[in-house]
C-alpha cells in the first residue's frame, strides 16, 4: 500500500486528461490515504490534480493558481523536481492565459532546466513546448 495515494493521483490524472468523471473520488482518496497513513509522497500531485479539478468546475482562477502555488513549493522544500515541474508546468499555462508571459517563463525555466534527459516524457515535452512559446514570442 505505500504506493497507494500516487496510484491514486495517476488514475484520477487519466481520468482528468480524458474527460471523464470519476477523479476528485481518486483525489480524495488519495488524500485521505496520506493523512491517514503519514506518507507525503504524492501530497505535491495532490494540489495539483485539485487545482485541475477546481479549473474543471470553472472555479475562481485564484483557487487552482493557489493550489498549484502550494504544490510547487511543497515540491521546492521536498527538492522533489519531478513534481515541481509537473505543477509549474500548469501555473505556467494558466499564468499564459492570464496574458502574465513573463512570469511563467520565469517560473517554468529554472524548473525545466533542473530535469535532466526525459525529452519522451509528456510531462517534460509539455514544459519545454511552453517555453518553445516564449522563444518563437507567442
Amino acid at each position: 500500500m505505500v504506493d497507494h495515494s500516487a496510484m491514486c493521483c495517476l488514475f484520477a490524472e487519466a481520468l482528468l486528461d480524458v474527460g471523464h468523471p470519476g477523479a476528485e473520488e481518486f483525489v480524495d482518496q488519495a488524500a485521505g490515504f496520506a493523512e491517514d497513513s503519514g506518507e507525503l509522497y504524492a501530497e505535491c500531485e495532490i494540489h495539483r490534480l485539485r487545482a485541475r479539478l477546481l479549473r474543471r468546475a470553472d472555479a475562481p482562477v485564484e483557487a487552482s493558481d493557489d493550489r498549484l502555488r502550494q504544490a510547487l513549493d511543497l515540491a521546492g522544500v521536498r527538492g522533489m523536481r519531478w513534481h515541481a515541474l509537473r505543477a509549474a508546468t500548469d501555473l505556467a499555462a494558466e499564468l499564459i492565459g492570464q496574458k502574465r508571459h513573463a512570469e511563467a517563463h520565469d517560473l517554468l525555466e529554472p524548473r525545466c532546466a533542473a530535469i535532466d534527459g526525459g525529452d519522451g516524457l509528456g510531462a517534460v515535452r509539455r514544459a519545454r513546448e511552453l517555453l518553445d512559446r516564449f522563444r518563437d514570442g507567442r
